[in-house]
């Protein structure tokens, strides 16, 4: 039921979200593992709260703040009930809004409020 506006805008979002989170983490985007010579499989709920988290901020304030933005992300792959909720918690309403909150927060903390 979207105009074509709002799907065009819709799209971009999402492009965005996935072109910040490749420009960050490379081959290692949306998976739980930063290893160098290990890669791990795709984790959707990770996915979800990292595409959708990145999707708020234009790519050049990503730019400008990746290492941040990669420490803060190790922090949370870090915390304990962040990672259960990425990865035991993928249909639970509170580890849902959890893993979305957790995110917010550390996107806030390091970008400030969304802009596009």
């Amino acid at each position: 039921e979207m105009d074509e506006d709002a799907l065009l805008r819709l799209s971009r979002r999402f492009r965005r979200g996935l072109e910040n989170n490749h420009m960050l983490f490379g081959e290692h985007a949306f998976r739980k593992s930063r290893e160098p010579h290990r890669r791990s499989v795709l984790n959707a709920s990770f996915w979800d709260v990292m595409s959708t988290g990145l999707s708020r901020y234009r790519q050049d304030r990503v730019e400008a703040h990746a290492d941040a933005l990669r420490d803060a992300v190790h922090r949370l792959l870090n915390d304990e009930e962040f990672n259960t909720a990425i990865t035991y918690g993928p249909n639970d309403s509170r580890k849902v809004k959890h893993r979305f909150q957790a995110t917010r927060s550390a996107f806030k903390e390091v970008l400030g409020a969304h802009t596009h």
